[in-house]
């Protein structure tokens, strides 16, 4: 009898579908280790996208994500944590210090924590989420002052989380307008530009006088034309299905491509490639157009540099793959940019750089980064030039990469 009370009790405090503590379990648990405990990291994760996935693939799928977080919960915090399916789509880990040893550092558990939801989730579908933390006793002196310290921070990281997707929004129309306004400019400009063409080679062919014009003429109008092709793929631009790729390969691709542009413009174009391969989930073409834009621009910001030089860095760290595309040619503003800057927007209003051909073709650039999830970063010094710094998630890398990530974090808990 007593044994199958015992059941009773136990099945109470945790959650059917998960099977860690629910509310209640963790709410009794958490107090009762805070009295033994000489430090205590209590992480509050909200899966902030999950009704958008429930919705988007059903309740089967959603409660399938659900049980596959909270395995990788249990592979991946240490042993004495505790653990709770906290509210619907919401969990609780809390760390535990045990007065004879260290509690494990928080930006480890946070790393663990994001291995663990980008493991869970399907490579097409990324997935947001929010941490709210609070330390014992720091934050508070009992286990409901560290909850509603780690509650009221959860709250601002959604808030700040809201406000960065309402500016991404903003952000994707913005960039839909330069879209379709470059579709009419560019249809509007090369109709005439045509008959120009065609009036310039007949004029030619019948004065002398034109002749001598006519090579002057038409690598201008040639000029103007590649430009008004690199609009219409402002408005043009449709993402495609990102595929696991060497970023090594795609940045040597590149270079080649450059490299002749370069040396008929008297410039050094090098590459600083890592030996060991870094795989991505990328759109191949869409992150070449990239890096051939960035070069292009910084070919152009070296011409009247003594020794012109332009550079491209590929690195990683942790989950990210960092490309640096930098040149020692003059800035594209008096002064330059002495801060690192992602609002491009802003940007380009410093300084009249909306007239300066540095930084034509960076609303697509824009565009293609953010939608492949990552970030774009500015900076310019007089001294030392330009440098654009491009942040791109690994999301879905190769599990033998996973692993090896998965077992550095593993050594931070021994």
């Amino acid at each position: 009898m007593r044994r199958y009370i015992r059941e009773i009790e136990n099945l109470s405090i945790r959650d059917y579908l998960t099977g860690l503590y629910n509310l209640r379990g963790f709410q009794q648990s958490l107090r009762q280790k805070i009295r033994t405990s000489s430090r205590i990291h209590l992480f509050l994760l909200d899966m902030v996208s999950f009704s958008e996935f429930n919705a988007y693939m059903g309740r089967e799928a959603g409660d399938q994500l659900l049980r596959q977080i909270a395995a990788g919960l249990q592979e991946k915090m240490p042993a004495n944590s505790l653990l709770s399916r906290y509210d619907g789509d919401k969990f609780a880990v809390a760390i535990l210090g045990e007065r004879q040893g260290p509690v494990v550092e928080e930006e480890t558990i946070r790393r663990l924590i994001h291995q663990v939801v980008m493991a869970a989730g399907p490579r097409h579908h990324r997935l947001r989420y929010c941490i709210g933390m609070a330390s014992y006793p720091q934050d508070g002196k009992s286990w409901q002052e560290l909850i509603n310290v780690a509650e009221r921070r959860l709250t601002q990281e959604q808030r700040s989380l809201s406000y960065r997707l309402e500016a991404a929004r903003n952000r994707r129309e913005r960039l839909s307008t330069i879209g379709q306004l470059a579709a009419g400019l560019a249809h509007e400009i090369r109709n005439p530009l045509t008959s120009v063409r065609g009036f310039v080679q007949l004029a030619s062919e019948q004065a002398e006088e034109m002749r001598r014009w006519k090579d002057v003429i038409l690598p201008e109008i040639d000029r103007i034309d590649a430009l008004l092709s690199r609009l219409l793929e402002i408005a043009d631009h449709q993402s495609q299905r990102p595929q696991l790729v060497s970023v090594n390969q795609v940045v040597y691709e590149t270079l080649e491509l450059m490299q002749s542009e370069a040396v008929m413009r008297g410039c050094q174009l090098k590459g600083i490639l890592p030996e060991r391969p870094i795989y991505a989930w990328l759109e191949r073409r869409q992150i070449q157009q990239v890096l051939v834009q960035l070069i292009q621009n910084g070919l152009a910001a070296v011409e009247d540099q003594p020794e012109p030089c332009v550079e491209v860095t590929l690195d990683e760290q942790d989950e990210m793959v960092i490309l640096t595309i930098r040149d020692n040619g003059a800035v594209p503003a008096e002064g330059g940019i002495p801060f690192m800057t992602q609002d491009m927007f802003a940007l380009m209003d410093h300084g009249g750089l909306k007239t300066d051909p540095y930084w034509f073709g960076l609303p697509l650039i824009q565009q293609i980064v953010s939608e492949h999830g990552g970030e774009l970063y500015f900076q310019s010094q007089p001294l030392w030039g330009n440098e654009v710094s491009l942040f791109l998630p690994k999301e879905g890398e190769s599990e033998r990469e996973s692993n090896a990530v998965a077992r550095k974090a593993d050594d931070g808990i021994q």
